[in-house]
């Protein structure tokens, strides 16, 4: 994932998440972690992939054909 920072410069973080807890309700209770990865490697193009835990499949770098709509697309300009 890249991110911009306030200065303008761009920076590349790894995002990690993990469902920890849900319970009967469907309130999800999840672990997230994100790391600065800028050192490790500044260009390229970002990669996603789902790592299965206890037996589920995984699946690396992910290729999406269609470009992802943007969560304020889905609002008018006064719900905004």
């Amino acid at each position: 994932m890249k991110l911009r920072k306030k200065d303008g410069k761009y920076i590349r973080i790894l995002h990690q998440a993990v469902q920890v807890d849900y319970d009967a309700k469907n309130y999800y209770r999840t672990l997230s972690l994100d790391t600065d990865i800028t050192h490790i490697n500044p260009q390229g193009t970002p990669c996603f992939s789902i790592i299965g835990l206890n037996g589920e499949p995984t699946y690396y770098n992910i290729q999406d054909t269609n470009p992802l709509t943007k969560s304020f697309d889905f609002f008018t300009r006064r719900e905004r």
